[in-house]
Formats: C-alpha cells, sequence, structure tokens
C-alpha cells in the first residue's frame, strides 16, 4: 500500500475530496451515484495519470484544467448542499438537485468528449497511491543537517578576483558619492557577491554607517528608505528629540517624502555605505538616490545589482562610477560549486547524470545549487531527454527538479505563489495554510504538521527555496524564494490556475476561469487600481441582487468579474486591509489570511462570522481587539491566529472545531468546554488564581491530542504554590511535543526542578523556558546548579546577578540545550572551556548590564557545535569578549556595544573584528555600538535584531542576501 492521496492538489484539484464527500450526500440524493460517482472516479485517475507524465502538450494540460474547474465547482455545490441553512443563498443551489445534477453530468460528458477529440486515453484501472507519489516518501526526512542550521559562509566559489576588485572601486581615494554597478543574469551570483563585499567592508569599520537592503521587481520605496534609515541610524528609537515634527511611533504613516528629508538630513554629515540590492526601475533609483545625499568631503559609496542595463545607464552617469558585469561560472568552478553543496557522507557516491546536467546549468550558480539538492534527493533515474523546454539553463533544472516532486510536494511548492514576491514567508503559518488547503495527506503515524515540516524542510534540502532564521531558534523559522524561482512557480500556478496572481487583479486583467487562489497585496501607492473600486463594489451588489433574477441584468464586464472572484477559495490581503470589502460576498472562502494588515478594525470581522466553509483565519499582528462569537461557533474553523493582536479573551466556544488556537497571553474563561480537537495553544495566561490553576488542570488532562502548550505566567504568589504544582505535574504526565513557558517566575524555579525531576514527559521534542528576566531586582544571585535536573530542555532564557564557573557548567551539562539567552546583571569574568559541555548549543546570546570587571572567554574546544553568538554588552573593557577564533562551527556573530566613549566602543569593536577575521569559518558579522548616556537603563525589553539580512535572508520590504 502506497501513501494515501491529499484531498486537494494542483494537479488533480478537489477531485479526491469530491468524490469524499459525494458519499455523504448520496444517501439523500441517490441519483448522484447513478453513474455520476463512478464516472468521476475515471476522470480523477485520468488527471492521476497525466500528472505523472514529465512532459505535458497543450491539449492534455487544457483538458486538465478543464476537468479540475469541473470538480471545483460541483465540490461548491456540494458543500453548500450539505451544509444546509446555515450557507448564503443555500437555497439556490439545492431548491432543484436534479437540474444541477443533470448540469453537472453534461459537464462531465463533454469531458468525456473532448478527451477522445484531443486523443487523450483514459482509463478506468483505480488509481494508486503508491504509482502516485510512493516512490520517493521514503526520503523526505533525509535533509542536510547543515542547511536546517544555516550553511557556513564560506561555500563562494570564484569570488576572490570580482571581490577585489569591487572593493578596490569602493575603498578608492574619491572624496564625493561613487556608484558602482554589479549587472548580470538573474542567479548568476550578484547578491552573493554583494553580501561578501558588504561583509568585507563593515570588517574594515571604513564606514561610519552602512545599510543592505533588497529591492525586487515590485518594492515600496517608502519601506526600502524606511529600512535604510533604520539601518543606518540603529539609535532611532532611543533619540526621540531628532522626531520633532514627525509620528515617532510609526513610521508606516510618513509619507515618501519626510522619510526622504530624514534619511538625507541624517547621512548629509556622515560617510555611508548603501547596498541596493536588485534594482529593476529606473525611477525607484531615481526616489531613492534623493535622499542618499552627495557629499563633497565624505567617501560615500553606493552598490547596486541589477539584471537590467537601462538602470546600470541610470545610476553610473559620472566617469568615477564604475559597472562590473558577472558572468557565469567556467567548468571547473561549476564543479568546485557544486561539489561543495554535496555533504561530506555523500561525497563518496558518483551521482548520476550531474556532468551533464552541470553542462545545462551554464554557468549559473543558482541553477548548480539546485542541482546538486536535485542529485541527492531524486526518486529515480530522470530521462534527461523528456524536457523540451525552449529555455535552457535555469528553467530547464527548475522543470526536471519540480517533476520529481511528490504530487502533494508540488502542492505545496506552487502554493508559494500565495504569497507576496520579495516576502520572508514564516513557517508555522505556512504549513497551517497548507493543512487547512487540504494538499497534505493524512497518515496514521505521523500528525499533519510532522509531515507539513518534513515538505518544508525538503524543499529546502532540494535548495529550491532558502531559509531564513531568528534569534530564538536552532533550525529555520521561515523561508525567502529567489526571484527566478518564484517566478517559475508563478508561471506554473497561473498555467495550472492553482493561484492567480494579485498584480494580474489589480490591473483589471482577469483570467479565463475562475479565480480560486489570490494574494492581494493593498499598497497605499495603490490610488488607481480597479481591484478595491467597481471590481469589488460589483461583486458586492451582485451578490445582494443574486436571489432577483430581474436585477441580475448586469453588463458582461460586471458577470465576468463576478464569476472571477465569487469562488475564490484561499484569500490573502497584505498591506492596508481598511480598502477590502464585506467578506461575506467570499462564501467559498476556506482559508483568509489578513496577517498583519493595516487598519483592521473590529467591525470588520462581523462579516467573517458568515464564511460557513473557512478552516484558517489569520488576524495576527492586526489591531483587533475582540473576536465576534460567530466567528468561533463557524464549524469547519480549525485554526485562529491572534498572536500580537490585543485579544485577550475569545466569546464562549462550545462545540468548537478549532485545531490550533494561537494568541499571546489569552485568558481562559471559567469553566471552559468544548475545544475537544485542540492540538495548538499558545499562550495563555497563568494568572493567579487557584481555581484558575484548577481549570488550565482539566484543560491539559481532557486534550489528550493537546501536541503544542504555551504558557505566560503573571502574578503567581508563593501561596499558590500547591495549585501550580498539580498543574505542572498534570504536564510532566501529558503527551505534550512542544512546551513553552513564558515569564517564569524565578523564585518558583524550584517547584519546576522537583516536579521535572519526578515526572518527566516522554514525548517532548522542544521545551523552550523563558524566566522573568526583564527586572533585575527578582533575579536569583547565581544560577541554581540543580537546573541540570530539567534534562528536556531545549531553549532556555535565564537572568542572574552574577555568572560563576559552576553556573556556567550546570548550564553547559543541560544534554538537549539548543538556544541559550544568559543575562547577567554584573559578572566577573568568566570562560567557558570543552569541559564545560554545551554539546548541542547552537544559538548563544549574552547580555551584561554593567561590565566594569566582567568578560567572557572562550577557550578552545568551547560550544562545539555553536552556529550563531548574540552579544548585547554594556562594557568599558576592550577585551570584553576573547576567543571567539576558538569556536569551530561558528556562522554568524551580532553584537551591540554600549560603552561610556566612543573610544572604547572603537576599540572593543576592532578587537572583535579581528577575532572573527582570525576564525577559520570567516563567520558573518554585524556590529553596532552605542554610547551609554548618564543615568539612563539600557534594556527595557527583550533585544531582537533589525538588519540581521544575512541571517534571516531577509526579503520584506529590504533585506536579502541570497542569489
Amino acid at each position: 500500500m502506497g501513501d494515501p492521496l491529499p484531498m486537494v492538489s494542483s494537479s488533480t484539484g478537489a477531485m479526491n475530496s469530491l468524490l469524499h464527500k459525494l458519499t455523504a450526500l448520496e444517501a439523500e440524493h441517490p441519483q448522484l451515484a447513478e453513474g455520476v460517482r463512478e464516472r468521476l472516479k475515471t476522470l480523477n485517475h485520468a488527471l492521476h495519470r497525466f500528472a505523472r507524465r514529465r512532459a505535458r502538450d497543450a491539449l492534455t494540460n487544457e483538458w486538465m484544467l478543464q476537468v479540475r474547474e469541473v470538480g471545483y465547482d460541483m465540490e461548491d455545490w456540494v458543500d453548500g448542499c450539505l451544509i444546509g441553512p446555515s450557507m448564503p443563498d443555500t437555497h439556490l443551489w439545492c431548491s432543484d438537485v436534479s437540474e444541477q445534477i443533470e448540469e453537472f453530468e453534461a459537464q462531465i460528458q463533454d469531458a468525456d468528449e473532448r478527451s477522445t477529440r484531443y486523443g487523450l486515453p483514459i482509463s478506468t484501472e483505480p488509481t494508486s497511491a503508491q504509482d502516485d507519489d510512493g516512490e520517493t516518501a521514503g526520503n523526505v526526512a533525509d535533509v542536510d543537517p547543515d542547511l536546517l542550521h544555516g550553511e557556513a559562509p564560506c561555500r563562494l566559489v570564484a569570488i576572490r578576483e570580482p571581490m577585489n576588485v569591487l572593493v578596490s572601486h569602493l575603498t578608492d581615494a574619491e572624496q564625493r558619492r561613487k556608484v558602482v554597478c554589479i549587472l548580470g543574469a538573474g542567479g548568476v551570483g550578484k547578491t552573493s557577491l554583494a553580501t561578501e563585499v558588504y561583509r568585507q567592508l563593515q570588517l574594515q569599520g571604513r564606514f561610519s554607517c552602512g545599510a543592505f537592503v533588497h529591492l525586487g521587481r515590485n518594492p515600496s520605496v517608502k519601506t526600502t528608505l524606511i529600512s535604510i534609515l533604520k539601518q543606518v541610524m540603529p539609535d532611532w528609537h532611543y533619540e526621540k528629540d531628532l522626531w520633532s515634527g514627525y509620528n515617532y511611533d510609526d513610521m508606516g504613516a510618513w509619507d515618501e517624502k519626510n522619510v526622504v528629508a530624514k534619511l538625507w538630513a541624517f547621512l548629509k554629515t556622515k560617510s555611508y555605505f548603501v547596498v541596493l540590492d536588485d534594482v529593476w526601475s529606473i525611477r525607484t533609483w531615481k526616489v531613492i538616490s534623493c535622499a542618499l545625499p552627495n557629499n563633497d568631503k565624505t567617501a560615500d559609496r553606493i552598490l547596486i545589482t541589477t539584471c537590467k542595463k537601462d538602470v546600470k545607464e541610470s545610476c553610473c552617469i559620472h566617469p568615477t562610477d564604475a559597472v562590473y558585469q558577472m558572468e557565469g561560472l567556467g567548468n571547473k568552478n561549476s564543479k568546485i560549486l557544486f561539489d561543495s553543496k554535496i555533504p561530506s557522507s555523500k561525497k563518496h557516491s558518483q551521482l548520476e547524470g550531474s556532468d551533464e546536467m552541470l553542462k545545462m546549468c551554464g554557468g549559473m550558480p543558482l541553477a548548480i545549487t539546485i542541482t546538486a539538492g536535485l542529485l541527492l534527493r531524486k526518486s529515480a533515474c530522470l530521462p534527461l531527454d523528456q524536457y523540451h523546454s525552449e529555455q535552457q539553463g535555469m528553467r530547464k533544472i527548475l522543470e526536471i527538479s519540480y517533476d520529481d516532486l511528490t504530487l502533494p510536494v508540488k502542492s505545496c511548492f506552487l502554493y508559494l505563489s500565495a504569497f507576496p514576491e520579495n516576502y520572508t514567508i514564516k513557517k508555522d503559518r505556512l504549513i497551517r495554510r497548507w493543512i487547512a488547503e487540504r494538499f497534505i495527506p493524512k497518515k496514521n503515524e505521523e500528525s499533519l504538521w510532522e509531515i507539513g515540516e518534513s515538505y518544508f524542510n525538503e524543499l529546502i534540502s532540494r535548495r529550491l527555496i532558502q531559509p531564513a532564521f531568528d534569534d530564538d531558534d536552532d533550525h529555520p523559522t521561515g523561508c525567502t524564494i529567489h526571484d527566478d524561482v518564484f517566478d517559475f512557480i508563478e508561471s506554473l500556478s497561473s498555467e495550472e490556475n492553482f493561484v492567480t496572481a494579485g498584480a494580474k487583479l489589480k490591473s483589471g486583467l482577469f483570467p479565463c476561469d475562475s479565480v480560486r487562489r489570490v494574494c492581494l497585496d493593498c499598497d497605499e501607492d495603490d490610488e488607481g487600481d480597479t481591484l478595491f473600486s467597481s471590481t469589488y463594489c460589483t461583486l458586492e451588489q451582485n451578490s445582494r441582487d443574486s436571489s432577483d433574477d430581474e436585477q441580475n441584468s448586469s453588463s458582461d464586464k460586471d458577470e465576468a468579474t463576478s464569476l472571477h472572484l465569487s469562488q475564490v477559495r484561499s484569500l490573502a490581503f497584505y498591506g492596508d486591509v481598511r480598502r477590502i470589502p464585506d467578506l461575506s460576498i467570499f462564501k467559498f472562502v476556506r482559508v483568509l489570511d489578513l496577517t498583519d494588515g493595516k487598519g483592521l478594525e473590529n467591525e470588520q470581522l462581523e462579516s467573517i462570522g458568515r464564511l460557513s466553509l473557512l478552516r484558517y483565519l489569520g488576524l495576527g499582528g492586526t489591531k483587533v481587539t475582540k473576536v465576534p462569537q460567530q466567528i468561533m461557533k463557524l464549524d469547519h474553523l480549525s485554526t485562529l491566529d491572534l498572536r500580537q493582536t490585543k485579544v485577550k479573551k475569545l466569546p464562549e466556544s462550545e462545540g468548537s472545531k478549532l485545531v490550533s488556537l494561537l494568541a499571546n497571553g489569552l485568558t481562559i474563561p471559567r469553566g471552559i468546554g468544548g475545544m475537544e480537537s485542540l492540538e495548538e495553544l499558545s499562550t495563555v495566561c497563568l494568572r493567579g488564581n487557584a481555581l484558575f490553576h484548577e481549570d488550565m488542570i482539566g484543560l491539559v488532562h481532557r486534550l489528550r491530542g493537546l501536541r503544542m502548550l504555551g504558557v505566560k505566567f503573571s502574578n503567581i504568589t508563593e501561596e499558590e504554590e500547591e495549585g501550580l504544582k498539580y498543574f505542572l505535574d498534570e504536564l510532566g504526565s501529558s503527551n505534550l511535543q512542544f512546551l513553552f513557558l513564558d515569564e517564569y517566575p524565578h523564585h518558583l524555579l524550584g517547584l519546576l526542578l522537583d516536579v521535572w525531576t519526578h515526572v518527566r514527559s516522554g514525548y517532548l521534542q522542544k521545551f523552550e523556558l523563558r524566566m522573568d528576566w526583564l527586572h533585575f531586582f527578582r533575579y536569583p544571585e547565581r544560577v541554581p546548579q540543580t537546573i541540570s535536573f530539567l534534562e528536556d530542555l531545549t531553549h532556555l532564557h535565564i537572568g542572574v546577578l552574577v555568572v560563576e564557573a559552576q553556573g556556567v557548567r550546570a548550564l553547559g551539562s543541560l544534554p538537549k540545550l539548543v538556544v541559550l539567552k544568559l543575562y547577567s546583571y554584573n559578572s566577573p569574568r568568566f570562560s567557558v572551556s570543552s569541559k564545560d559541555g554545551f554539546q548541542c548549543l547552537k544559538v548563544f546570546w549574552y547580555c551584561c548590564e554593567h561590565g566594569t570587571a566582567s568578560g567572557l572567554q572562550f577557550e578552545a574546544g568551547a560550544m562545539p557545535h555553536l552556529r550563531r553568538l548574540l552579544l548585547d554588552i554594556n562594557a568599558s573593557a576592550t577585551d570584553f569578549v576573547s576567543g571567539i577564533w576558538h569556536l569551530s562551527c561558528l556562522i554568524q556573530v551580532r553584537g551591540t556595544i554600549y560603552c561610556g566613549s566612543t573610544s572604547t566602543a572603537s576599540a572593543l569593536e576592532a578587537s572583535i573584528r579581528d577575532q572573527v577575521s582570525e576564525n577559520p569559518n570567516k563567520p558573518l558579522l554585524e556590529l553596532r555600538s552605542r554610547t551609554r548616556k548618564s543615568g539612563t537603563t539600557r534594556l527595557t525589553r527583550p533585544i531582537a535584531p533589525t538588519s540581521w539580512w544575512w541571517l534571516n535572508s531577509q526579503r520584506s520590504g529590504a533585506d536579502h542576501p541570497a542569489s
């Protein structure tokens, strides 16, 4: 038996889901069983068989598209009949079932006849999951660990010579603004080269400030300028006196002229180095150029990457400006790059077809990298002669790699086009949307989340997406997509009418078929969009008038608009969502994502409660404060994301089918009932209330399917220790796989240690403990020695007054610890050696509030697997940190230095730069220094990175290093 097939896929549409639902409807309408079901099964088998073909002609693709559309329309009708009165206008669909069935039978008959005319043989043999997907299912979890922890930055080939040329241009004696342009085709490595140049010059400390921003084809110029401003002036949020006349709290509210003026005023007295990556538009360059002053007395430098010759000519207009034409790699360097992408464990094996495919790559680094990922994981011998793409190189490699994916992974891959271009996609958000779209088939031994995560890791392993990291985890928390790969995804999605490009709708160009999935970027600059004027107004009006035949005589354009948008299944809005219409008109929507939408009001949520088919609702990062009760009553809603909102309470939810409930400090009501299907609940607020503790104990005990729980602690007193002890006991005996305890009180750490020593869950994969560390007067004096008893602990945030050798050894003895954030108020100098453990640690963040006599020293063999080092230090000694060269796996270093004088900060910066340069891995480095003002308290909140561009591969509005 092969693996089960997904209910919905890009190649077969909703056919599997439709056949499953017809069983429930046949009892009431037996005429559905009289030939309709069997004929649909035959068409479904043909879709699966054609989907497995590596090369299909245009007629086959057209026939498959038409059959998928019939399947989607039938499923929408079936859903309406099954749901009944709760669905708007259901009476219009189910009032004459026989007539509707006859119409569908005619469409099925038409599909049969077209297959005959097209010469497409349709077999009646049953579809086998083994035939479709089984061949690679066993390889999904085989992922190179280097990719999941961040590749070392030294894997660049043939970059020394071009880098030296560019550095020479950028560091010459010219005392004025100079522009240097890297020109080359997509995928040739322009961004990688620019990243290395930027890193090198940052290490040398030649400029007083710098910024690296990614633009792409359709950038928001204002957002890009704000990103530059925040990078060149990292103290912007501390210097309120600089913002006279500006809305300090919301830069997004500024207009473009305000941002240009502020950035120009700040840079006019500085020597700056700004990298503008992937510039496509002359207009974009001209606007940004206005914000970057041309000083006569400072050596300001701008490095641009572009694939457009007209942009190059517009940027480099002065005799001193320079252009570097970037070409593909030669045969020798192509082979070197290919070999560098093969894990050491596989280097001894001969990869079949590698020489032939390397020739196909044409020296393009991106194509070579994807080829390496493909040949490591390919399911069978790939007949290269089946690929007839007119475009050689990149397109052909992508076609071969795509065809080697299983059917579910293909759908998940194409679904990436449902997010904006140049956007960092969060992993958990993506997987939950995959699940809601029903792309992931259910397997008995694995949860849908686990299967979805394996698909995500597979796409990373195949180099089709680029992992993005943050400081809170050792594994990727998201991904970015290279422009050329995104173009490929978007073109295939368009061909199969899987995801419709939002840009086409915004311009008023509608596809021939109904829109099923779309992402709409509601940018504030889009004042002329037809999408938000006549289009939505027409759709809303047609929806209101649909019950009256006489009022349904609209123009052809209005009917086309209603036809295309009224059947959308997945709808995501980005930007200014104040302009979106009454959402209840999208009655077939299963996925609605409004995450980070600006201007969303509580009143707009009322209409969402009428979307009876809704499975996923994303409201995170919006300003909503409450959720209407009608939303909680939606029968199919399985994921509700309220993170980064002010929603703290939910209405009663008896009978809720929620699987994932995500928020920040949500208060669970007394006597909570329902929610029996919950698998993810995070975070709920545990306050000082004995009765509330009883409710939480009952909740965890009742929800045996709960695999992820996040709890935020607030105002827990010593008198309530008994209730907390029972709660912790229940956690220890649960089936939880992921446990997050936030702001856990220091004075109750002993209770946790006592309970966890005797009762430990056998299922935990991730245990994150964040102590209440923002208030130093609550800190314990030292790291408790008994903390080593928390053997399941993987992520720890802890603050102490002093760090001593015994505390270091206790932390290092935690066998599963991968992320450590250590805050010290004022510690003596301490060292970390090979004897201290830390055998699994990947991320170490050290913050010292007062560093007059403190310091940190790494000895040989210390933290042998550390990948990322983050330092946030308040020091007056120039040797505060030493031994960075001993960290043998280090790939990134970020430091923020607070000193009483500029000279001390400069000396400490130089010391850290020298140590990083001596590390054999040549880690990527970002350093920022801030002068400590008298009488100020520096830490009032957790520190987060602002321009950690090489680490996160950020592309949302600014930062992206990978090419």
